[in-house]
């Protein structure tokens, strides 16, 4: 039996679908966000791009202010949260539209 590692950009949709499908106050702001885009994969993908951005901004500033996390520790999760392109909100976005479409 072989076990294939996913990419990290598939691992992120995956975690992040996860996520946002089994909190039901992130699902249901998703698929209002979606039906207000009207389906156009572009704006949601972009809009979910920017927010994550914003969050992940916020919640840096937070760990900074603590002032109990290393510096370089919350630049590397900075990193590794960030920077992963629109392609990756693309399928996400794709993801929720199939959702919308389904219900």
């Amino acid at each position: 039996m072989t076990l294939e590692t996913p990419f990290a950009v598939d691992q992120f949709v995956h975690d992040f679908t996860l996520v946002v499908d089994n909190d039901r106050e992130a699902y249901f702001e998703t698929i209002d966000m979606v039906r207000a885009k009207k389906e156009s994969m572009s704006a949601i993908s972009d809009t979910m791009r920017e927010g994550w951005a914003e969050q992940i901004a916020k919640a840096v500033d937070v760990l900074r202010q603590s002032g109990e996390v290393e510096s370089v520790t919350i630049d590397i999760m900075s990193q590794m949260l960030n920077g992963w392109g629109s392609s990756a909100f693309d399928r996400i976005a794709r993801h929720y539209i199939t959702k919308e479409s389904e219900a």
